[in-house]
């Protein structure tokens, strides 16, 4: 292997290298270390051992797929191994990947993770693209054109990128200028294989065009930048999972409290501690008839192996559905059993309530651990404060708002209000599930049902109490959600704690200032129930005066409905889709610059060449430099350049042999050259460069513009 040839494949690795620096960023995991790292030496290794040994095409790919299957499975799919051997169950994982990660890793929010396969892409693009890239840097005529593969992969780390991407500038420039010394290493070398030069020049050529090229790329994004402050790329808009066909949590509420079914056991976890609770599902949408996830925007969630003291494991044994239970705020989620790919390809979450959903249902068998953060844990609720607007915009029962203003009469603050409801709910209600064994009690969480609760003597479980509570609590000023979720009876710190149907409850959050969304249990603890008095009173003869209702400090008067949202005007809308469109051509005309950056850079280094000439300081040196000029535009046209020939034994043609003895005779006569004979030399020079191109076609007149030739020295 020559000294050249070395040098541009240790650049081109380089420049590889430099591409895949922002995929850290995308994959949020040591993890792709490793992968970029081997498939970089194992494609490379590829190139040279097919270089070696002369294969053909054919058995390059070969020995191409043979590598990947057998690194594919401890790369992409490690948790699939046994011990160090690939199994049935990793390659489950990394066959289907290879079309698969590369949807995956758009539709997956940024972080991605390296579960479920989605490292099986960059592994793919590095592998095929430095075996490629090693192979024309050693075998190839034009080993320039290796230059294009770490272009290509940086093309690749913007659009499946995150929008806010790693340092661009320090990216596109990095890329570039080693792409820039790559070509320059390669044209220099066959440069001086015709004609042997010191290797001064080859540094000076290769700073000079990594300084335009720098310059070119830096002032393209740069300017981008300064048109629109958000860059576009293919995930700019997250695919958002359509949940209007999911059915609320709250519909099945009374069917796990079923004589039949309450003890069944539905799940065992671990790494809970005294006072979790296991949520479903966070409802933060009524329409006074049923409680849903309203306009949830759950979106995929990458597979990170969950890590930290909080882990929550949860092993599945009468449980189906799509919710995932989980403890907090979920951080990390990661499937284990037959199941975990299927599980880890649907999984998707809600950043704002913090639920976990799984299209494809989780069934008895299935397991996953869960890493979260606990929320806080308020031990007085009259010091809290609200902190938003309401949400649920419902009005509740006028007897529900009576029943409120009696308990919270002497509270003088939003957070005392709040206590007050929780005790006179604890106070004054009484659980039934309605279901056999149990005093009547009607389902359903309706406006109506409400109503009915707080008719006479208040009956009814957590589905009408929390749906209660947060109308109330939404009534005293503070924004409010319906929580649904199992709340085991028995909880022992580092003890598996067994779940069963009959733990299902719900309960309410609210917003507050100090602590965020407070969890707060708001169902009554079992008791006997009175009975209601057989003989209703006679109605009194006199009107009796309206309710008063609830209107607390910073509360909200629900009498005088709330002001529509206010919304976006026009102009709004419009400046939107403006700055959506100038974000796309920005994008594209970056794109193109970047591409184009390589013919900008030969463009603009002969345009200095021919300035440098015309205006030289002396009339001999433009004189001299316009048969320079002409010399140069053969050579790009295909001439080989004689190194110690005269002018004369240079020119081809009566026309050129005339321009050559006009040339002589300017420099050695005895009046030295003027303007005019420098002007008419420059002039003369270009007749004979478009006579050369008049015969030629626009591809081949192209070609010599763009042509490096010319530029290898002299």
């Amino acid at each position: 292997m020559t000294q050249w040839r070395l040098a541009a494949l240790t650049t081109s690795v380089l420049a590889i290298l430099a591409a895949c620096l922002p995929m850290g960023a995308l994959f949020g995991s040591t993890r792709i270390v490793p992968v970029v790292a081997t498939a970089l030496l194992v494609g490379t290794g590829i190139g040279l051992l097919g270089w070696w040994r002369r294969w053909p095409a054919l058995w390059l790919i070969l020995v191409g797929i043979a590598a990947f299957v057998v690194v594919a499975p401890p790369l992409a799919a490690p948790e699939a191994l046994a011990g160090i051997l690939p199994t049935f169950d990793a390659y489950g994982i990394v066959v289907p990947a290879i079309w698969q990660s590369w949807r995956d890793i758009l539709t997956i929010a940024p972080p991605v993770g390296v579960g479920g396969g989605v490292l099986v892409a960059p592994l793919l693009l590095v592998l095929v693209g430095s075996a490629i890239s090693s192979s024309i840097v050693l075998r190839a005529h034009r080993a320039e054109l290796a230059g294009l593969v770490p272009v290509a992969i940086a093309a690749w780390t913007i659009l499946f990128g995150p929008a806010d991407p790693w340092s661009p500038v320090l990216h596109a420039v990095l890329v570039m200028s080693l792409v820039v010394v790559l070509v320059s290493i390669v044209r220099q070398a066959r440069r001086r294989r015709a004609a042997p030069r010191t290797l001064s020049t080859l540094w000076r050529r290769s700073i000079a065009s990594l300084t335009v090229a720098a310059a070119a790329i830096g002032c393209g994004i740069v300017g981008g930048a300064a048109m629109v402050g958000d860059r576009v790329v293919l995930r700019t808009d997250p695919v958002v999972l359509d949940t209007s066909d999911l059915d609320s949590p709250l519909s099945a509420f009374r069917a796990s409290h079923d004589p039949d079914r309450r003890d069944e056991t539905v799940l065992v976890a671990t790494g809970m501690q005294q006072g979790d609770r296991l949520a479903l599902a966070v409802l933060d949408a009524y329409d006074g008839v049923v409680a849903g996830v309203g306009d949830a925007a759950f979106v995929r969630m990458p597979a990170v192996p969950p890590t930290g003291d909080d882990v929550l494991g949860v092993a599945v044994q009468a449980l189906e559905g799509p919710w995932l239970p989980h403890v907090g705020t979920p951080e990390s989620v990661g499937f284990v059993g037959s199941r975990a790919a299927v599980l880890q390809a649907s999984l998707h979450a809600d950043a704002d309530t913090g639920d976990l959903l799984a299209t494809a249902g989780i069934d008895s068998g299935d397991a996953y651990e869960v890493s979260f953060s606990r929320s806080p844990v308020v031990d007085d609720l009259a010091t809290l404060s609200p902190a938003g607007s309401p949400r649920l915009d419902v009005v509740p029962p006028a007897d529900a708002v009576a029943w409120l203003s009696g308990w919270t009469e002497d509270a003088t603050t939003p957070g005392e209000r709040l206590a007050a409801l929780v005790a006179g709910l604890a106070a004054d209600g009484y659980l039934s599930h309605g279901v056999e064994g149990d005093p009547a009690s009607r389902a359903g969480h309706s406006v109506a049902r409400i109503a009915e609760l707080f008719d006479g003597v208040m009956v009814g479980d957590g589905e009408q109490y929390a749906v209660a509570a947060a109308l109330l609590a939404e009534q005293l000023g503070f924004p409010a959600r319906i929580v649904v979720g199992y709340v085991p009876q028995s909880i022992v710190d580092g003890e598996p704690t067994t779940v069963v149907a009959g733990d299902l409850d719900a309960w309410v959050e609210v917003s507050t200032q100090e602590a965020g969304w407070v969890a707060i249990g708001v169902t009554p603890e079992s008791r006997p129930i009175p009975e209601e008095e057989s003989t209703a009173p006679q109605p009194s003869t006199q009107p009796q005066p309206p309710a008063a209702p609830v209107l607390p400090e910073g509360g909200v008067d629900r009498g005088e409905q709330p002001a529509d949202p206010v919304q976006p005007p026009a102009q709004a809308a419009e400046d939107g889709v403006l700055r959506t469109v100038l974000g796309i051509v920005a994008a594209t005309l970056g794109g193109m610059l970047l591409i184009a950056s390589p013919v900008l850079v030969i463009l603009g280094a002969k345009l200095l060449r021919r300035r440098r000439r015309r205006r030289a300081s002396s009339r001999a040196d433009r004189v001299e430099g316009a048969w320079k000029e002409f010399v140069d535009a053969t050579v790009d046209r295909g001439r080989t350049r004689r190194p110690g020939a005269t002018r004369l034994e240079t020119a081809r043609g009566d026309r050129e042999v005339a321009f050559a003895t006009a040339i002589d005779r300017a420099l050695f006569g005895r009046v030295d050259p003027d303007d005019a004979a420098a002007d008419a030399a420059w002039e003369a020079g270009g007749e004979l460069v478009a006579g050369l191109d008049r015969d030629r076609s626009w591809l081949e007149r192209l070609r010599a513009r763009l042509s490096l030739r010319s530029l290898r020295g002299r």
